[in-house]
């Protein structure tokens, strides 16, 4: 008889273990089912199915988050907020939660509130990227850029791999005189996300960034102009050194050059563009720029042109800047694009804590 109680309680603890067990899942099931009708317009009543899951398990903070995001999609931002704090309070919540309280509080108005919600949610996910870009966004549409490119640029160092503080940079920059870092941050945006709506937008971005910075003056003549030429005042007692960004434009402007870049064209294509980029690359690896100025980005490239594939890569990158130059390409070099592909699969730009672009310091 002494065997029969625990017997009994452990059995009794299974039961309840799986009867629990089965609820979390079934709680799950009604909330995938929430968001697919959420989808379609449904709103009402994926907030009741939410409200069903969450009383089957009030554990999981996912509840609350999604019926937050169901009011947002109502544009009641008084309930969003109310349910997206709530999922805030979750010993599981994530970064995410944090990002749509202070979407939500933005979209009502208080842009104070939500940059704290962004504040409080870095302080528990300091490498939350998208808590930065969403704080930057704010500075921004408040006329901050200086302050919005500081959230975005700290953004990448907290996570470099988030792809959307790229995008952020490489748009504003574009705006600017200062088109080499709209470049820099499009072209490691490409390599992070792939293929999207986005990434063909950047392409174009990055073809016309290009076509704004060169220009064929004559037979014999080129200029470049990815940036400002202003130099600001330097340590006599340190040794000088050009900042990257005018380093880069001359030995962009004396790897064409050096590289004969074929002088009949009388418009900057996308072939002279690619020509340009591969003859630099030769150039500054050359005189060993690589040593002073050290960047993942452009040693990348190296790698790309050792093995034959840098004229492929930058075909891919520019693809979306004039489409009928890349088909006929394409059409010609079929074989070719398709190695570059397989290739690039398998070795994607390694890009991490210690290894990712910041614009340098000047």
């Amino acid at each position: 008889m002494r065997l029969t109680l625990p017997v009994i309680f452990l059995f009794v603890s299974l039961v309840s273990a799986a009867q629990s067990s089965n609820k979390k899942e079934d709680a799950l099931k009604l909330a995938r089912q929430a968001v697919k009708i959420m989808d379609e317009g449904e709103t009402d009543q994926a907030i009741m199915l939410l409200d069903s899951a969450k009383r089957m398990d009030p554990t999981n903070y996912v509840y609350d988050y999604e019926t937050g995001y169901a009011y947002m999609l109502k544009k009641d931002r008084k309930n969003a907020i109310f349910f997206f704090e709530a999922s805030t309070k979750y010993e599981t919540t994530d970064a995410q939660c944090y990002q749509m309280l202070g979407n939500a509080y933005d979209e009502a108005g208080n842009k104070d509130k939500a940059i704290a919600a962004y504040a409080t949610g870095l302080e528990k996910f300091p490498n939350a990227g998208r808590l930065y870009m969403e704080w930057g966004i704010i500075e921004a549409n408040s006329g901050n850029r200086g302050e919005a490119l500081n959230k975005w640029e700290k953004g990448i160092k907290a996570e470099p791999t988030y792809p959307s503080n790229y995008v952020r940079l490489a748009d504003l920059f574009s705006e600017t005189d200062h088109r080499i870092w709209s470049i820099f941050y499009g072209e490691m945006f490409m390599n992070i996300e792939r293929n999207s709506e986005r990434t063909g937008r950047m392409s174009q971005l990055l073809f016309k960034m290009y076509k704004q910075s060169i220009t064929i003056v004559s037979d014999k003549e080129a200029k470049v102009d990815f940036t400002d030429s202003k130099i600001t005042m330097v340590d006599p007692s340190k040794k000088f050194q050009l900042p990257f960004r005018m380093a880069y434009g001359i030995d962009f402007l004396v790897g064409m050059g050096f590289n004969s870049i074929e002088k009949k064209n009388k418009e900057v294509t996308l072939e002279y563009i690619i020509n340009a980029r591969v003859a630099f690359i030769d150039w500054w690896f050359k005189q060993k720029r690589n040593t002073d100025y050290p960047n993942i980005l452009l040693s990348f490239q190296k790698e790309l042109r050792d093995k034959g594939y840098l004229e492929a890569y930058n075909y891919w990158l520019f693809m979306k800047g004039d489409e009928d130059a890349f088909q006929k390409w394409y059409d010609a070099n079929t074989d070719k694009y398709k190695e570059f592909v397989e290739w690039f699969t398998k070795n994607p730009l390694t890009i991490d804590e210690k290894h990712f672009f910041i614009r340098p310091e000047d």
